[in-house]
């Protein structure tokens, strides 16, 4: 399967699937979609997809197979009882280690009154920042973001402010908010042009890439069992460890970790 299972089982009335960026949750012409490639696997349960990423977003999305269960998941949710945690992977080449440090109260608070109270709730440190291995003058770090889903957009505009935009974000990445403002039209045809760089190294980086950005933590209690706490993690997309060599690591805080439902 492109959208492999992560937690129970097709069979089961509900159950978390990894999400592939680019990826609709539910079908969503001419995107390819969770609901499309797991439709022939599910004896035509009704599909529902209460928590999940957006589009250019990956990582973990809860599948429900009937009514009921969809209804008991938006009743978790609409109590704020599911906390999710997003891996964010920026570059952040323009910014000093110290200021690398100091991004948790940017990233935190919100940016104007307009905005209201911010949905992102924390922000930590993961790894970085690291030089490229293939084009040293790539830093980037990996960040642990809990926001709810509907914050991913609000996550990318404060990286982005805080100068340092998630890797391949189309929208805030000065790289491809300059190739929209001088007009070529097209897409870039090697990462010299991305980057600005030309050497040969520079060609091995991938230009096009997905989004740094995973829904990599669910933490919630269990739908049939609301004593008992589920925590669901994905692994580091593989393809960031071109880019950004790491540890594999628990994607979970550095302290007060049992308090994340609080």
């Amino acid at each position: 399967l492109h959208v492999p299972v992560v937690f129970r089982a097709l069979k089961d009335r509900w159950f978390v699937a990894l999400k592939p960026a680019g990826f609709a949750s539910p079908a969503s012409p001419p995107f390819p979609s969770v609901e499309a490639t797991l439709r022939p696997f599910v004896g035509g349960r009704a599909l529902s997809f209460p928590v999940r990423p957006d589009r250019e977003g990956q990582g973990l999305v809860v599948v429900t197979t009937d009514d009921a269960m969809h209804k008991s998941f938006d009743e978790l949710v609409r109590r704020r009882l599911v906390q999710t945690s997003f891996r964010v992977l920026a570059d952040v080449s323009g910014l000093s280690p110290s200021e690398v440090g100091d991004l948790r109260s940017h990233i935190c608070t919100p940016s104007g009154q307009a905005e209201g109270l911010s949905k992102v709730r924390r922000c930590e440190l993961q790894s970085g920042p690291i030089a490229c291995p293939q084009f040293g003058s790539l830093q980037t770090a990996i960040f642990l973001v809990q926001a709810s889903t509907s914050a991913a957009s609000q996550v990318r505009t404060r990286f982005a402010e805080a100068g340092c935009p998630l890797l391949f974000d189309q929208r805030h990445h000065p790289r491809y908010i300059k190739q929209v403002q001088s007009g070529i039209p097209g897409s870039f045809h090697g990462v010299s042009d991305f980057w600005g760089g030309g050497t040969e190294e520079d060609e091995k980086m991938p230009l096009v890439g997905a989004l740094g950005m995973q829904l990599c933590l669910l933490e919630m209690p269990d739908p049939f069992r609301y004593s008992q706490r589920l925590r669901i993690s994905a692994p580091l997309p593989k393809e960031w460890d071109a880019i950004h060599p790491a540890l594999e690591a628990d994607p979970g805080y550095g302290e007060d970790c049992e308090d994340l439902l609080g």
